[in-house]
């Protein structure tokens, strides 16, 4: 066998068999433009530490704009405004049934999100730690 074939035969492809195990099979694919343009927007949205505070919490329990302040550690008129912005996105819903309107959480898909990528970024944290722990 010639040097070059030999090359030839184990050079990778880029077919979908040979891509990262980390990249599912219909990456890139079909996405259109106004696709891309939503999903920006709605990781935009989502991209706001206080706005992430407040999907957490809500995942947790429901809750008033003081209850939350206080749980996340904000003023009440910034989280009034963030979860105004998460209602008219439709990622919560509130009930005003007499006294203070209660915010539920009602998109769970972008608490999936959220809960993936930081899984993601915690694993990653900790094997960037043992590696670098290791290697002392």
């Amino acid at each position: 066998m010639s040097t070059f074939s030999r090359r030839a035969s184990i050079r990778p492809t880029h077919s979908a068999a040979s891509r990262c195990p980390h990249t599912p099979p219909s990456a890139g694919c079909g996405l259109s433009e106004y696709a891309v343009q939503a999903v920006a927007l709605r990781l935009r949205l989502l991209g706001h530490p206080t706005r992430l505070r407040l999907v957490r919490t809500l995942h947790e329990h429901d809750g008033d704009v003081v209850d939350l302040a206080g749980r996340i550690g904000a003023e009440p008129a910034a989280v009034s405004a963030h979860l105004r912005a998460l209602h008219q996105a439709g990622i919560v819903c509130r009930t005003d049934a007499r006294g203070p309107a209660v915010y539920r959480l009602v998109d769970w898909a972008d608490w999936w999100l959220i809960d993936q990528f930081a899984s993601r970024l915690s694993d990653g944290a900790r094997r960037r730690d043992s590696s670098e722990g290791g290697a002392s």
